[in-house]
């Protein structure tokens, strides 16, 4: 029996001193501020749509020194301190109650790419779903370079351990989640400063599109257009089955209510992404008033808005692959859907009816162009496809 507890420790012991071993930096850099407070208020949340850009925008301020982390907020597994930018955290502005099937849908299992990464990107969980040592094992895969935050916990809990209190924590925080700011009520975190991240709705239709269709005709496929159709089970799926028909149905839905949430002042601003700089960003969050964003302060004072390159259209490569315009709105969308998205752009401060700005320098431009629409076949097999990409 000794033997055994004696082999259960070190199996659980060696692992973990190996990791701070060959991590310490980073864990020391995660919490130089000190001890992190999981629920304290933070400065700053982005939403905005998926494929808006907020993962660039994470990532521009983490170059200013910020902790912002992208999707999650959870500050004892990852660098959230100082806030979040994220797509699905745009539920709390949501109206009605969330959906049951959702709430059952999104924890029974991992959902690949669809910005969900498990009930903690919202806060943590109040009780232990699983053992001690296999949640500190969870707390330091999740410190590692390029993890996504939440993947150790998540798969300790879901595949170690798929209990009926792991599945019940995460429908119970997602629906306390939603609409937890459009209710006027308290949200698990607070923030500062809530700001909507807007990206010019063709482009935001190009990257949606080159990610999860074959062609502009046909249906959108993978788990995030499911996930899409039981947040807004309500909405007559049935009328829009193409490609763009599913996705300008996802933007009204998801940014109509959003924008009502800044008419109300319960989000305090919108910026427009492809012309917000990162120290403008930096400013609008109000980091330049916090001790602690000294560093960013000094390089945009020293460098203005030009301290970090502008975000791009990673996965489209800045329209290297795929192009849409009024035209093919108008082929593949039905009509008042269209007037809606058109009424919806005009709010954001866009014109569905300008002519697209030509690709943006650098590697994407070298890349051969492809056609707006292909229809029949995929564009993921002529050659100005590549896989890859972030979101």
């Amino acid at each position: 029996m000794r033997l055994c507890r004696a082999a259960a420790v070190a199996a659980v012991a060696i692992p973990l001193t190996l990791l701070l071993l060959a991590h310490r930096e980073v864990l020391v850099s995660r919490y130089r501020r000190g001890p992190p407070d999981p629920t304290a208020p933070r400065p700053l949340l982005l939403v905005g749509t998926q494929s808006s850009g907020t993962a660039n925008s994470a990532a521009a301020l983490a170059r200013l020194g910020l902790q912002l982390a992208h999707e999650h907020a959870d500050s004892s597994l990852v660098g959230a301190a100082d806030g979040t930018a994220s797509w699905f955290h745009g539920i709390r502005h949501l109206d009605g109650a969330a959906p049951a099937a959702l709430l059952r849908w999104l924890c029974a299992s991992r959902r690949e790419r669809t910005g969900f990464l498990g009930a903690r990107m919202f806060a943590p969980p109040r009780e232990a779903c699983v053992a001690w040592p296999l949640a500190l094992l969870g707390r330091l895969a999740a410190s590692l370079p390029n993890s996504d935050g939440l993947r150790g916990l998540e798969w300790a809990e879901r595949r170690l351990f798929p209990t009926q209190c792991a599945q019940a924590q995460c429908e119970a925080t997602v629906n306390a989640t939603w609409g937890c700011a459009s209710r006027g009520g308290r949200c698990e975190v607070a923030y500062a400063t809530t700001l909507l991240q807007a990206r010019h709705p063709l482009r935001t239709l190009e990257s949606l599109a080159v990610k999860f269709c074959r062609s502009l005709d046909q249906p959108p496929r993978g788990d995030f257009v499911q996930m899409v159709r039981l947040m807004f089970a309500s909405h007559r799926w049935e009328e829009h089955t193409s490609c763009l028909g599913v996705f300008s149905s996802y933007l009204v839905l998801y940014l109509e209510p959003l924008l009502r949430a800044v008419d109300r002042g319960q989000i305090d601003g919108m910026f427009r992404v492809e012309e917000t700089g990162p120290c403008v960003l930096f400013r609008l969050g109000g980091f330049h008033r916090l001790h602690e964003a000294a560093e960013g302060r000094a390089v945009c004072a020293a460098n203005g808005s030009a301290a970090t390159p502008p975000v791009v259209n990673a996965h489209n490569h800045n329209g290297a692959v795929l192009r849409i315009g009024a035209a093919e709105l108008n082929k593949y969308v039905e009509p008042r859907l269209v007037r809606r998205l058109h009424a919806l752009a005009s709010r954001l401060g866009y014109d569905l009816l300008a002519p697209p700005a030509p690709p943006a320098s650098g590697r994407a431009q070298a890349r051969p162009q492809a056609p707006v629409h292909q229809v029949g076949r995929s564009w993921r097999q002529s050659n100005a496809w590549r896989q890859g990409g972030g979101r």
